[in-house]
């Protein structure tokens, strides 16, 4: 996670930390309940991964179209 970081820093990429994220709701909720195999995530996974990407990019929820 540390080299892709520092990868992301080197060529001006956003980074998202998506083991951070998980780390954050597994304290809470077994890992199956976002991704029943551990590793490819369900529609709850993919939504929670969408948000946190879109928060890195200062997506605005309340922005009026």
């Amino acid at each position: 996670i540390e080299i892709c970081r520092r990868l992301a820093v080197k060529h001006d990429c956003i980074f998202v930390d998506f083991q951070d994220m998980f780390d954050r709701v597994f304290a809470h909720r077994h890992s199956s309940s976002i991704a029943w195999d551990r590793v490819h995530p369900n529609e709850i996974g993919s939504t929670m991964m969408a948000r946190e990407f879109l928060k890195h990019c200062d997506f605005d929820y309340n922005r009026e179209i």
